[in-house]
């Protein structure tokens, strides 16, 4: 899978959550694109408010990738490390004063890269992506469309995403009351980029904006570094309540 089409399509990573303290866990399990197939399982945890930790389990629960996202600095562009075990894969981004470190690894028989991007406003870094649907919520309910500049690590640089609404199929509805939820399709702004992706589709419910259904392109990829269509399905302990977003 070329890197450029399987970080335009983004991933399941980026939708990352912020919850309070009585839903500091969650489990994400990963289908095949038919929704039948488990492929792995994600569980997310919050060691605090600016501290997630995510572990990414084979089916017969062998820990195969870790994830550290830290939004001390932004909740909307965080810093975060992510490892593969599978194929040696490695991501991380880091600030340095008014500048972006972007580390990335292809593999374990890979140089690692380095380069520094300048910071804007408008940069929507990994799980940042979540906090930014939540901060532009009514926006997004009312139906307006909206691009974001999303970092993609292996090529250190940002291209501009669409988020728009769509209406839900079957799959993202997953048996969930239609009046219930709300998706929405993410995909490049550009007409050059659209020719080298597919979009993602994203299916949240409306009372407590949670992500209930993700269908897209992995990040994380199997041992011959190859991605897979996967359908995600998140299961949470307990509700979680509507919360204000402050982007910083």
């Amino acid at each position: 899978m070329n890197k450029l089409s399987h970080y335009l399509i983004l991933s399941c990573a980026l939708f990352s959550f912020s919850l309070q303290a009585e839903n500091k866990t969650f489990i994400g399990m990963a289908y095949d694109s038919d929704g039948k197939k488990l492929l792995y399982s994600e569980e997310h945890r919050y060691e605090n408010d600016y501290q997630h930790e995510v572990i990414y389990k084979e089916t017969d629960g062998q820990v195969f990738a870790e994830k550290t996202v830290n939004y001390n600095r932004s909740f909307i562009a965080p810093a975060f490390q992510q490892t593969n075990n599978r194929n040696g894969e490695y991501i991380e981004t880091r600030y340095n004063d008014d500048q972006l470190q972007v580390f990335y690894r292809e593999n374990k028989d890979e140089q690692q890269v380095k380069d520094d991007i300048d910071i804007s406003d408008s940069l929507v870094i990994d799980a940042g992506f979540d906090h930014y649907i939540r901060l532009h919520w009514e926006e997004l309910l009312s139906g307006q469309s909206k691009v974001i500049n999303y970092l993609l690590p292996s090529h250190q640089q940002s291209i501009d995403l669409r988020i728009e609404a769509i209406d839900c199929n079957s799959v993202l509805l997953n048996s969930a009351a239609p009046e219930k939820v709300i998706c929405w399709r993410v995909a490049a702004d550009s007409w050059v980029f659209r020719m080298l992706s597919e979009p993602l589709l994203l299916a949240y419910e409306k009372s407590s904006r949670n992500l209930l259904t993700f269908a897209g392109r992995s990040n994380i990829c199997d041992s011959n570094g190859d991605y897979q269509d996967v359908v995600i399905r998140y299961q949470y302990t307990s509700t979680q309540k509507e919360q204000s977003y402050v982007k910083n």
